[in-house]
């Protein structure tokens, strides 16, 4: 069996919806929290020498590693990503060196927030958004939109249910769940946690009969299929004029951390308004 992930909906999340409003770049995007490799960590491990900087060395050192675990699994490393190939910009004081304060520093300047958005796609660099940069954030939603929607189906518990389903009876048991879950490769960032059988089964299972059928597979991944697509039109393009508050033909900052707000009310307000409706739930 390969090492593939079984989609709980947790992971659905993360993998399918991941464009909202502003895509995964965006204020709203997905309500990040900041539960990414911690700089310390990232720096520790590039500094082998320990004497409290990365040279290009060792920078290079990691990239080469990283490379080669990559082709081991038939997968290349994206371009342009790397801290070795990003050395010169992220040694702000071009001492040959980069810093633990440096380090700091790139890793916020890429964090998602309005500013750093606005950046992006900032083709004039009058640090704000026009029309036809909204447009070219759209453009880029759309696209990481579709990628994710199909790393997701060749993922999906749906998709690979012969594959998990070992003693072919047309129902996934929560030890063969488990099993497949065994599979997988452990989550890079150690805060997360592999999800269980049980917990598949509690998710997907909608006639309680302790196990996934197929078509309770089928339903589930083509839920997430359409919540995905009804983030397509929720994006800074499509959304132009509502966050413009002052009709001025540019998108700021400051009207993307407002609209940020607004859309997070909204929200609240809906999820206390169910709440009510359905107090036992």
């Amino acid at each position: 069996m390969r090492n593939v992930i079984v989609i709980t909906s947790f992971v659905l999340a993360l993998v399918v919806i991941g464009a909202t409003s502003f895509g995964q770049e965006g204020p709203e995007g997905h309500h990040h929290k900041d539960k990414g490799p911690k700089a310390e960590k990232i720096f520790n491990k590039f500094d082998t020498d320990e004497n409290g900087s990365i040279s290009k060395s060792e920078a290079k050192d990691m990239h080469d590693k990283r490379s080669e675990k990559m082709a081991e699994k038939g997968k290349e490393m994206k371009p342009g990503k790397s801290i070795y190939e990003n050395f010169a910009t992220i040694d702000k004081n071009s001492d040959g060196g980069i810093s633990l304060q440096e380090l700091k520093d790139d890793i916020a300047a890429r964090k998602p927030s309005p500013e750093n958005f606005i950046k992006k796609f900032d083709e004039d660099g009058d640090s704000k958004m026009n029309k036809d940069e909204a447009l070219a954030a759209k453009e880029h939603q759309l696209e990481r939109l579709e990628k994710r929607k199909e790393k997701f189906i060749e993922r999906s518990l749906f998709t690979r249910f012969d594959e998990v389903d070992t003693d072919g009876n047309g129902e996934l048991s929560v030890a063969e769940l488990n099993a497949d879950i065994a599979n997988m490769p452990e989550p890079k960032n150690p805060e997360r946690k592999k999800p269980s059988g049980e917990k598949v089964v509690k998710k997907l299972d909608t006639n309680e009969d302790g196990t996934v059928s197929k078509d309770e597979a089928e339903a589930h991944h083509n839920k997430k299929l359409e919540k995905a697509d009804k983030h397509k039109n929720k994006n800074v393009y499509d959304e132009f004029s509502e966050i413009d508050t002052n009709s001025d033909g540019f998108l700021t900052a400051e009207e993307l951390k407002a609209f940020k707000e607004l859309k997070k009310k909204e929200r609240d307000s809906k999820k206390l308004e169910k709440k009510e409706n359905n107090p036992s739930k």
